[in-house]
C-alpha cells in the first residue's frame, strides 16, 4: 500500500490469504503435491503497487531412487494473471542418514513489475551441503 503520510512511504491494508492443496504418492518412489493460492488486498487499486487480487499456483514433483539415495525434484510456481513464474530444479544424493548435498537452480520470469520478473535477470545455480543430527 502507498501511503504518502507514512515515513517510509507504506501503509497497512488489511488481506485476505489462503491455499488449497493436494499431495499424491503415486508409487512408492513418486510424490506429487499441487496447490492454488489466492490473496486479496481490501484497498483501492490506485493505492497498490500489486494488484488487489493474486491467484498462483504450484506444482511440486520428487522421486527417490538407488535406496532413497538419490532424490530428484522440480518445482513449479505460476502466477495466473500477472505472467510470473519460479521453476526451481534440483538434485539431491543422500549420504547416510546425516549428510547430503544438492544441485539445484532458481529459474525467474515475468513482468519486471511482478515479483519474480523483478529478478528474471538474476538466475541462480544453487550448491547444498547439509548435516542433521
Amino acid at each position: 500500500l502507498l501511503d504518502g503520510s507514512a515515513p517510509n512511504g507504506f501503509g497497512r491494508a488489511a488481506q485476505f490469504s489462503s491455499v488449497v492443496g493436494l499431495d499424491y504418492s503415486a508409487r512408492p518412489w513418486l510424490w506429487v503435491s499441487g496447490q492454488y493460492f489466492l490473496q486479496e488486498t481490501f484497498e483501492k487499486q490506485q493505492r497498490l503497487i500489486q494488484p488487489r487480487t493474486s491467484h498462483l499456483v504450484s506444482l511440486y514433483w520428487r522421486a527417490q531412487f538407488f535406496r532413497e539415495r538419490f532424490r530428484p525434484e522440480l518445482f513449479f510456481l505460476m502466477g495466473l494473471h500477472e505472467r510470473q513464474s519460479m521453476i526451481r530444479p534440483r538434485l539431491t544424493r543422500l549420504f547416510g542418514d546425516h549428510f547430503s548435498i544438492s544441485l539445484g537452480a532458481d529459474l525467474l520470469g515475468g513482468t519486471a513489475r511482478t515479483p519474480f520478473g523483478a529478478f528474471a535477470d538474476r538466475d541462480r545455480v544453487v550448491l547444498e551441503t547439509k548435516w542433521s543430527w
